[in-house]
């Protein structure tokens, strides 16, 4: 019996490392965006170490990250080296440059596992634009061949959120987002009357506003309907596979509530609950979000997928115009 077992152990194992052998463990993400600063500029920037903590996606989220840098920047010698609790740990080094046009870097992962890419950047324009591209290069270890295509939608909506805050850095000399990790607590039972959207992140802004308002019109023509709380969205699909996003903009309620027309009703259920705050610009909210997963894989907490995640706007910003205040609450709904 023991035998048999072993020997169809063998057998399932032979066949994991034909099915990896076989598959390309190779990956290649880039993304590209428009500043209005010199060239020189954005180069020059992004050729010091010591500035991407105000806007690389990972170290953005977690401030307090232990950091060290070597050499002077624009030079062979400029790199550094992270450790934190969200951010894993690893490497940068400069290892080609053509100023004003290229920067080429090399990327060891220590944590979560060991891996290594080609980073690049690539530069255009003159002494009133850039055009920037910054890219990734690399192969999965073996046994983590079967995630290379993943690589592109996550690492892409990380450059994609990264860049979009390197041109409010640049262009405004700041990034609005500040990320705070409030810890595991429990939510109660909420209802809610919503709208539910599937499209892509550049046109969340434009449905959310819209459907607040048809919500809020909608409350006010049933007056057995009552707000009890502030706005939220509800997600179903994040668009991590590269996908539209499936979105519920909601607004909490209590009270009756009937059928109507391109309206959805439902309930978010009491149960334990990551919370992260959020405070910046809305467009930036995707930091919380990150550190949200980062904190539940380093602590080895279980998200409960069974259980929508949603962020709540406890900002009015009719009421507070500074988008650097506007405070926004995620959370992600954990195992009991």
């Amino acid at each position: 019996m023991i035998k048999k077992i072993l020997l169809i152990l063998a057998i399932i194992i032979a066949g994991v490392v034909i099915w990896l052998a076989v598959i390309d463990g190779s990956y290649h993400v880039k993304r590209t965006v428009k500043v209005d600063v010199p060239v020189s500029k954005a180069y020059a920037f992004i050729a010091d170490y010591k500035n991407w903590k105000d806007w690389s996606p990972w170290l953005i989220m977690e401030k307090d990250a232990e950091m060290n840098y070597t050499g002077e920047p624009g030079t062979l010698d400029h790199g550094y080296s992270w450790k934190g609790k969200l951010t894993g740990s690893g490497e940068m080094t400069t290892t080609k440059l053509i100023p004003n046009e290229l920067i080429e870097e090399g990327l060891y992962f220590k944590e979560p596992f060991p891996s290594n890419s080609d980073v690049y950047w690539t530069f255009s324009g003159d002494s009133t634009k850039a055009e920037i591209t910054w890219g990734m290069k690399g192969k999965m270890p073996f046994l983590f061949k079967f995630m290379a295509k993943q690589m592109e939608p996550m690492i892409g909506m990380d450059y994609e959120r990264g860049l979009s805050m390197l041109k409010e850095k640049l262009e405004t000399g700041k990034v609005s987002s500040e990320v705070n990790v409030l810890g595991v607590e429990n939510v109660d039972q909420q209802n809610y009357i919503g709208i539910e959207g599937e499209l892509e992140f550049e046109a969340l802004d434009t449905f959310m506003n819209n459907a607040y308002i048809r919500l809020a019109d909608v409350i006010n023509q049933h007056p057995k309907l009552e707000v009890a709380g502030s706005p939220l969205s509800i997600y179903n699909d994040f668009g991590m596979d590269g996908g539209p996003v499936h979105i519920i903009a909601a607004i909490p309620v209590q009270g009756e509530i009937t059928e109507m027309e391109g309206i959805v009703s439902g309930m978010l259920p009491a149960g334990k609950a990551l919370k992260v705050q959020h405070l910046g610009k809305y467009e930036n909210t995707g930091n919380a979000w990150s550190a949200a997963f980062s904190f539940i894989r380093y602590n080895k907490l279980k998200a409960d997928n069974s259980k929508q995640a949603f962020e709540i706007y406890t900002t009015d910003p009719m009421v507070e115009p500074d988008q650097d205040k506007w405070e926004t609450m995620v959370y992600v709904p954990l195992k009991q």
